[in-house]
């Protein structure tokens, strides 16, 4: 009898199935391993440039505040600089006028000593009286012009009762009180020199 032999059937391929109900598909890494890489490292670069970008903004800022900061000190020192130099300049004017008005009264004095006529002492040398030289200038020209000086024996307008030199200067403009207060100053010195009205 022939012995019969049993052949097994080919393997049956089972057919692909799907996730499960609530599953998700994995991901092919051997393919996306690349890609996430790169924009890994985009994404790293990306920060650092944002970093550096903001230190540079802020050492930007930081040296335009400096800078600000040093004009501002600039000109708070030169508006002292110039203030002072304002007192400094109104001091010396001050000072110029003072010692101006001093040298007038020095030579309007040294001129009423000599018998000119105050209304000529504006026509004398504009000379300091108080140096050697500046004296004896005054004291030439007085000689040289003796009709400007007072006759000899009139009373010298350097007395105590003589009228400030800004009231006769005036006086001298014609103001009819100033002119009336001189004749009364002069008619009280009339009265003292002759010894009238006195008790």
């Amino acid at each position: 009898m022939a012995e019969v032999t049993e052949t097994a059937p080919p393997p049956q391929e089972r057919p692909a199935q799907g996730p499960a109900p609530g599953e998700t598909a994995p991901d092919n890494a051997p393919d996306n391993a690349p890609d996430n890489a790169l924009a890994a490292t985009v994404e790293q670069m990306r920060a650092q440039i944002e970093a550096l970008t903001g230190k540079l903004e802020q050492t930007e800022a930081d040296k335009a505040a400096a800078a600000e900061a040093a004009e501002a000190e600039r000109k708070a020192k030169l508006s002292a600089s110039e203030a002072m130099a304002e007192k400094v300049a109104a001091l010396e004017a001050q000072l110029a006028d003072t010692q101006a008005q001093a040298l007038a009264a020095e030579r309007a004095r040294a001129l009423g000593k000599l018998g000119v006529l105050d209304k000529f002492a504006a026509y004398a040398p504009d000379v300091d009286p108080r140096t050697a030289d500046g004296l004896a200038t005054l004291e030439r020209w007085a000689a040289d012009n003796p009709e400007l000086r007072k006759p000899a024996g009139s009373p010298s307008s350097a007395t105590p009762d003589a009228l400030p030199p800004s009231l006769a200067e005036k006086a001298a403009k014609g103001n009819p009180f100033l002119r009336g207060l001189r004749g009364a100053m002069a008619e009280a010195r009339g009265v003292a020199l002759t010894g009238k009205g006195v008790r």
